[in-house]
């Protein structure tokens, strides 16, 4: 006779299945900043700073954005459970929108990433190298958004 409920553990097997895919997600988000690291590190010291200096906003956008857009699983999830099948296009599309709408607003805020940095008490050479790589991320942030839709 177990101590633990049957039921207890179904569900402590739902949760760890319906986790699973978002720890393979945050996992993949640390090994693409692994990967940068090591593949800047051999280029040089300035380069892998440039980098490191540009991270704060860009894990920021990925971290907002993935709470921002978990709603649309719960919705779609909703929707299939209902049977509601029609609806779950239709919360896909409006996500999409919002992704698109929410990364040139956030692309239009990071733009400046020079000045920001400068603001920040950066060294002017930190801030340009800085400032190059955070509008880099710009450039990549509809398809960063769209992946937290998604």
């Amino acid at each position: 006779m177990s101590l633990i409920p049957e039921t207890t553990w179904a569900r402590a097997g739902a949760i760890f299945r319906l986790a699973v895919p978002v720890m393979l997600t945050r996992l993949g988000i640390l090994m693409f900043a692994t990967i940068d690291t090591l593949m800047l590190g051999r280029m040089s010291a300035d380069e892998l700073a440039y980098f490191a200096i540009s991270v704060p906003p860009q894990v920021t956008v990925i971290t907002v954005s993935y709470g921002l857009f978990s709603g649309t699983l719960v919705l779609i999830a909703q929707a299939r459970g209902a049977g509601r099948l029609e609806e779950i296009g239709h919360v896909f599309k409006i996500a999409s929108a919002m992704a698109v709408i929410v990364s040139i607003l956030v692309a239009w805020a990071l733009l400046p990433g020079r000045s920001i940095l400068l603001l920040l008490g950066q060294s002017p050479e930190i801030s340009a190298g800085g400032g190059r790589a955070v509008e880099a991320f710009v450039i990549g942030m509809p398809a960063v958004l769209l992946a937290a839709v998604a």
